[in-house]
């Protein structure tokens, strides 16, 4: 066993999640050593012609991030400026390729190195320790012990295909969303596409352009988000003050977002379930500018639940048919597992996870999932919160709760963050700014209005109503960036530099700031009257 301060550290996947994870061991002391499978790091990021037999979810050539890069980011390494305000596939690559050289991590992974086991170690009762079985790129088989393990290789290991009567008769070919590729090879054939989230607008539009009919079976329906509203990116609406609003009020305010630039009856995309009620964490959103465009010209038709394939004929739930389909699409999501350790793979499946992070059954914090989560919203900066509060328990400067206290809080959790998502039943969705705002509180880097108003207001009004930068979570407390103000503040800037073409940008943070202002006072005169009245009634009704 070795010193605390030196605890040996088991990271599993070097793609996004793993290499946040082998920088925030660095940060503790820790001793990383991240296997991965394939001989490149960037995991999901890194573009492949053929989906590898181990891969799970993989990206498509005309895949574009729905998070902007400033929101994006890890908290202390924005973006590179001149980077457009959303990314290729292949500029994300890049910025992980930078991320890793700059902060030393590929010295600490083994590439080409596949994990069989991972199981408790013989003392695992009284040391917490656990041995991993790993297979290297010359066939050996080696076995080592580590303190803790971080499981950060995501959760996107089986495609999901829906239960379709006829699909094994099916004449055509079938495929799932992780094969696709490039649109060429469906020229002049008729596809259907199945699914009503991200990858299902994004290829349905793909395939469209030179396909000779596209057809998108959405289910349930779903809600269109455009990438930019009024200019800014649509993740800057992720505010802190608006967090803290009754969650009727947000939710009403994003479906009247969404209906603004679409009327999603007329266009046949209003989701059913929700046809009077709000948008929200249960709703099927995609992210796809282009698709409304691409209904209105008839490239691409939409059609509800498919119920039945036969022959080259597909039905729907409408009870509309449509014949001589030569390609179905499933954009359905992934199955999640853990195929070599079975007591997270049970943990994940019932979502018993302390913060999406530590399975509630095990006696010891020593094992811990980084990068199992699915949110409406920017995702690095969440592993990365995740990686930093995981390495920080292991080093033994946080300590967990009693198993009964997070036992009750992933209860809560499940009850008011977390619901299943309805573009993906086997996936479930959490809110993005409460869960960063849990774990930073336990971290020790969360931001306090109350605290920040008097040392430096200005910054305080930025980090509660302005867009959540991930920057706000280097600040203060443990390993603090002194760039982090500054990235505050040139976050608008750097955001429409690329569009600029070196001219001076110009100052959207000030409209921004105007619009908020003016909310505020509104927001205050409701109050006001809404306690005007009251008084009144009072008055009258003693």
């Amino acid at each position: 066993m070795c010193d605390r301060e030196r605890r040996r550290v088991a990271v599993i996947g070097a793609g996004a999640s793993g290499l946040t994870s082998i920088k925030a061991c660095l940060e503790e002391g820790l001793e990383p050593v991240c296997y991965e499978q394939c001989g490149v790091i960037g995991g999901l990021w890194t573009f492949t012609e053929e989906p590898k037999p181990y891969q799970g979810g993989a990206v498509y050539d005309c895949l574009v991030t729905n998070t902007s890069k400033e929101m994006t980011c890890f908290s202390d390494y924005p973006f590179p400026k001149h980077f457009p305000m959303y990314l290729t596939h292949r500029l994300v690559k890049q910025y992980l390729d930078e991320y890793a050289k700059r902060f030393g991590l590929l010295q600490h992974i083994s590439f080409n190195t596949k994990v069989l086991a991972v199981e408790p170690a013989q003392d695992y009762n009284s040391t917490g320790s656990w041995t991993v079985k790993v297979q290297n790129d010359q066939g050996e088989v080696i076995t080592d012990t580590f303190d803790d393990i971080i499981l950060a290789s995501g959760f996107f290991w089986k495609a999901w295909y829906p239960d379709i009567p006829g699909k094994e008769e099916f004449t055509g070919r079938i495929m799932h969303a992780k094969h696709y590729r490039r649109p060429e090879e469906f020229r002049d054939k008729t596809v259907l596409v199945v699914g009503n989230s991200n990858s299902a607008g994004d290829i349905a539009v793909d395939v469209s352009r030179v396909a000779e009919k596209t057809f998108l079976s959405i289910g349930n329906g779903t809600w269109i988000m455009n990438k930019v509203n009024q200019g800014q990116p649509a993740d800057f609406q992720l505010r802190r003050f608006l967090s803290k609003m009754p969650s009727w009020l947000t939710k009403r305010i994003a479906k009247i977002i969404a209906q603004s630039h679409l009327d999603h009856t007329a266009f046949g995309l209003q989701p059913e379930v929700l046809d009077e009620g709000p948008l929200d964490l249960t709703s099927a959103v995609m992210f796809c500018d282009e698709l409304p465009l691409s209904l209105a010209t008839g490239k691409v038709a939409v059609k509800p639940h498919l119920i039945r394939l036969e022959g080259s004929k597909a039905t729907f739930e409408d009870g509309t048919c449509v014949d001589r389909i030569d390609v179905v699409i499933f954009a359905t999501g992934y199955n999640h597992s853990y195929s070599f350790v079975d007591k997270v793979s049970v943990a994940l499946k019932n979502f018993d996870l302390y913060k999406l992070v530590f399975p509630t059954d095990l006696p010891h914090p020593s094992l811990a999932v980084v990068g199992c989560v699915t949110t409406a919203g920017p995702v690095f900066p969440v592993v990365e919160l995740q990686a930093r509060w995981a390495t920080r328990v292991m080093a033994g400067r946080c300590v967990l709760p009693s198993a009964e206290v997070m036992k009750r809080d992933v209860q809560v959790m499940q009850k008011k963050y977390v619901q299943t998502d309805r573009s993906s039943p086997k996936m479930k969705k959490v809110n993005n700014l409460v869960l960063r705002d849990d774990i930073a509180e336990l971290l020790g880097v969360g931001t306090c209005f109350w605290r920040q108003i008097w040392t430096d207001p200005v910054l305080a009004f930025k980090c509660y109503f302005g867009p959540c930068f991930p920057y706000q979570h280097r600040l203060c407390g443990p390993h603090t960036w002194e760039g982090a103000r500054d990235a505050i503040f040139s976050a608008w800037e750097n955001t429409y530099f690329s569009l600029r073409s070196g001219l001076k940008s110009p100052n959207q943070e000030r409209k921004y700031q105007k619009e908020t202002f003016i909310f505020l006072l509104l927001l205050v005169a409701i109050i006001m009257l809404a306690w005007f009245v009251n008084m009144v009634k009072k008055e009258q009704f003693p």
